[in-house]
This record gives structure tokens, sequence and C-alpha cells, in this order.
């Protein structure tokens, strides 16, 4: 019978496989003989960096990936090369970094809040509520322009203004970068 994960692929899903698992060799077998397969170990670009240790179990290291790689635009831009594939690792089932690109991948690239630059970078915010909305804005730790010792927050760009505190944004993504020529249009 075959590996009924290989439907879910044909369906469009992403799936973390183990490259040594005995349990996962038949998927990655069928992914690598249809181009739908992508190792994600150390020995590649999306590697985790970051090595579990006695003073850095799993779990910590998995976060400590999550924040590197909010950090890497040309990773982030080129996530969507990963959709639809069996990501190869070595770690799966257990928790690892192939689950945190799988999330990011479910997301489109957008990233937690909590994880976001608060340097005054410019960047992409999202809130999640019945009305969702999509901003420039970055996060000001300063505000002495109009307040006294106010406290930190996030500021829409366009505005100027904080965010509401019913509207702060729960997601964020850097923005991308510009397209490197201009379309021509046939005619």
């Amino acid at each position: 019978m075959p590996d009924p994960r290989i439907q879910y692929v044909l369906d469009g899903a992403t799936i973390v496989a183990n490259q040594q698992s005995s349990a996962d060799k038949e998927l990655i077998r069928w992914a690598r003989a249809r181009g739908l397969y992508a190792r994600i170990d150390r020995a590649t670009r999306w590697g985790n960096p970051f090595r579990v240790t006695a003073s850095a179990p799993r779990e910590v290291v998995v976060i400590q990936y999550l924040h590197w790689i909010a950090t890497q635009r040309e990773l982030l831009r080129d996530l969507p090369q990963l959709r639809g594939k069996v990501l190869g690792c070595w770690c799966a089932p257990e928790a690892c970094h192939g689950h945190v690109l799988l999330g990011l991948i479910t997301n489109n690239g957008w990233l937690p809040i909590d994880i976001a630059p608060k340097d005054g970078t410019r960047i992409l915010l999202f809130r999640q509520s019945a009305k969702p909305a999509v901003r420039i804005g970055f996060w000001d730790r300063d505000r002495l322009l109009f307040h006294r010792n106010p406290p930190p927050t996030w500021i829409c760009a366009g505005s100027g203004h904080e965010f509401a505190p019913d509207q702060l944004p729960t997601h964020w993504r850097p923005i991308p970068d510009l397209p490197s020529s201009p379309t021509q249009s046939a005619g």
C-alpha cells in the first residue's frame, strides 16, 4: 500500500520527512523521482546553524532557528520554492527547523509579531481580525515627538500614528525587493 502522504503532496501539501527513517524512504524516493524533494539539512542553505547541546535542548534550537530565519531576507523570499515538496531533514518526527519552515510556508512567509525587528526597520505588518489589514510599519521605542515617556509600540508608516490597542499587528514579513527590471507588455 502506498504511503498516504503521497496524496497530500499531490494535493499541494508540504511535508517534513526524515532522511534516515525507514518509514519515510518510500515517500522520499517517490518525491525525488518527481522533483518534489528538497533537502533542508545543514548541507543546504536551509539548514539550522544551531546545534542541540546539553545547554541548548531541541526546543531552544528550534526557536533560535525561527529567530535566525526571520533575519534572512533571501531565504524568506525563496520560501515558495519549498511549497508542495517533501522536506528532508534528520530530526523529524521530533521538533525541528523543518517544522519552522513548514509553518512559514503554510502562512505564506508571515512570521509571528513577537520576533519582528524592533530597531526601526520598516516591515509589512498584518493584523488578524474581523477586518484583516496589511500596512507598512515599524517599532518605535522613542515616540518622543508627541509624547513624554511613551511606551514603545508599532507605528503605521503611512500615517505616522500608532496602531490602536485593538488593531495591533499579529504577524510580519520583510518588505519584498523591487522587481529587477520593468515588465514589458507584448504588442
